[in-house]
């Protein structure tokens, strides 16, 4: 797709999308300026312009896919839960578009205020599943718990404390 145009304000511009090898690209190019050139000029310039990037970008841009749908991500402690843990899922898939170069630095890393109170309920949001990598500004995307835990029975609850009480390994 293509679409060419000017204004005195914001010059020549384009708006073009293409699609290479199942990727697909939307540029868009403003502010260019051809002082003393025709009008064919200026329309040859910004198609081979949007060419060049399109090029470019396709060379040196590529969408990895991270995760899938319910895809478990991590683990959660839970607190006074029927479980000891519950697994975090994202809603989504996730893809992330970068420059080749930065997936070398690819960072995943998932956070939650720990630990987690039950009862939580399938679906809740419970954590942040943070990617970053360099020339990337990082993005955060939310955690669901996988599942429900119901809350722990008084007794249950008792030795959970008493065990933290205690230093016990298994109830941190």
């Amino acid at each position: 797709g293509l679409k060419t145009g000017h204004t005195d304000a914001a010059g020549y511009g384009v708006t073009a999308s293409a699609v290479r090898n199942g990727q697909r690209l939307i540029l868009v190019l403003n502010g260019l300026r051809y002082p003393g050139k025709s009008s064919w000029w200026a329309e040859q310039y910004r198609g081979d312009e949007a060419a060049r990037i399109f090029d470019m970008s396709f060379r040196e841009f590529r969408q990895y896919k991270l995760f899938e749908k319910n895809a478990v991500v991590g683990t959660a402690r839970v607190w006074h839960g029927t479980q000891k843990t519950v697994p975090m899922i994202l809603g989504a898939p996730l893809n992330a578009t970068m420059q080749v170069e930065s997936k070398k630095g690819l960072k995943v890393s998932v956070s939650y205020d720990s630990p987690l109170k039950a009862p939580i309920a399938k679906g809740q949001r419970i954590g942040v599943l943070t990617v970053s990598a360099p020339d990337y500004p990082a993005r955060s995307f939310a955690l669901y718990a996988a599942q429900t835990v119901e809350r722990a029975g008084i007794f249950a609850r008792g030795l959970e404390g008493l065990s933290l009480l205690l230093g016990s390994k298994e109830a941190q």
